[in-house]
């Protein structure tokens, strides 16, 4: 191997190739760069696929006309480029676009939450349900939908659909939350509450559930300025009011704390 191709990197001689490909370069330069052309197989290929992309031109004249020629075919490839990146971003917006809105939704299994706490309650002369739980997140956008169930001995399951697309992954958990459910069956109360395929609640095994005191207080405080802190691990709940009270319990329903008597 000749001192001239030791000299010259891959690197260099394929940022000359387009030079070397136009004949713009010096005699001692094309001399270096054809000899590592015949040992560097690398490099050759480079040179190959750069003799079809760009087909031989008449040797230029001078220097600058080489040079205007190579900036031309490096600017329409820019161009090239930048429209193949657009499309290519509009097809990917397209995609997700279809993936929320068409792609078949299919149900969330209930083992992908962690249901802590289900109260059936009454309040106002209406019945809610109380849920204690962690939520399961996706990358794609989920739903959930509540709905009457009648049964065959007049009883009503409300029954909670939550889906989400077929094609998706999940991705991590909310943190521990509550919700309260208003009910709407056809004579104000359900039997049982269904988690998609599961029940979870049902009125021959928990209608006789005590209800801890903290679920009528959050019904109360559920307005704007109410908030909580639900440490599941630590089994403590603790409820920040809007007038400032704070109170704590355990989820049994134990108080530990209320600032009103401080």
């Amino acid at each position: 191997m000749s001192d001239n191709h030791r000299a010259l990197r891959c690197e260099i001689v394929q940022d000359l190739l387009p030079l070397y490909h136009d004949g713009v370069v010096t005699d001692v330069t094309k001399q270096a760069v054809e000899a590592h052309l015949l040992e560097c197989e690398s490099c050759a290929m480079e040179h190959r696929l750069l003799m079809t992309a760009l087909p031989v031109e008449p040797e230029a004249a001078d220097a600058r006309s080489g040079f205007a020629a190579f900036a031309k075919r490096i600017k329409k490839k820019r161009i090239f480029t930048a429209i193949a990146a657009a499309v290519l971003a509009c097809a990917m917006l397209a995609a997700g676009l279809y993936i929320l809105t068409q792609v078949p939704m299919i149900p969330i299994s209930a083992s992908e939450y962690q249901i802590y706490r289900v109260y059936r309650y009454e309040a106002e002369g209406e019945q809610y349900f109380f849920l204690m739980y962690t939520q399961p997140l996706y990358n794609t956008t989920t739903s959930g939908l509540y709905e009457a169930e009648p049964g065959e001995n007049g009883d009503i399951t409300l029954v909670i659909n939550w889906r989400k697309p077929i094609i998706s992954s999940k991705v991590g958990n909310t943190n521990p939350q509550i919700t309260t459910t208003r009910l709407h069956g056809s004579d104000g109360t359900y039997d049982a509450l269904r988690f998609n395929n599961t029940v979870i609640w049902s009125e021959e095994e928990n209608g006789g559930d005590p209800i801890p005191a903290y679920v009528y207080d959050i019904h109360e405080g559920s307005i704007p300025g109410f908030s909580y802190n639900l440490d599941i691990s630590g089994n403590h709940l603790k409820v920040f009011f809007d007038d400032g009270r704070i109170m704590e319990w355990d989820l049994e329903g134990n108080l530990l704390f209320d600032s009103a008597s401080e």
